[in-house]
């Protein structure tokens, strides 16, 4: 939560819910992104596919639920900087679509799972909230 209340509630490393960033998310539910909410290798995300259900606030107050089929890809190793320190981890794409819409999620990791930074849709306008670690546990 930041001083002026914004806060980003997390499931593992997947956002669930948003507060005061004009995203509107209230609640995401994801159950079949492993990889997401306990550390496994690499070699295991490849395969998870399955439904993630978004439900946003709509300006009259209601709830809108959209629904998208999840697949994660693994793509080649990148380079990255997270406060001046250079980390060459894997990259892995949730590719998300329903009739309507879609949209890829980013995540970056080690071998062993860990994810150092993640780019995580949170709203339906196509606002992403990009997220890294400093410091590990």
């Amino acid at each position: 939560i930041s001083g002026n209340q914004q806060a980003i509630t997390m499931q593992g490393n997947m956002i669930s819910k948003t507060n005061g960033f004009n995203s509107f998310l209230i609640s995401l539910e994801d159950n079949y992104a492993k990889p997401l909410f306990e550390q496994i290798n690499i070699n295991n995300w490849v395969n998870y596919s399955g439904k993630r259900t978004y439900k946003f606030l709509t300006p009259t107050y209601l709830e809108n639920e959209l629904v998208f089929e999840c697949i994660f890809k693994r793509k080649e190793k990148e380079k990255i900087y997270i406060l001046e320190n250079e980390l060459e981890l894997h990259m892995v794409e949730q590719l998300c679509s329903n009739n309507k819409k879609s949209f890829k999620n980013s995540y970056w990791l080690e071998e062993n799972g860990f994810i150092w930074k993640s780019r995580q849709l949170i709203s339906n306008d196509n606002i992403f909230a990009e997220l890294s670690i400093l410091k590990p546990n």
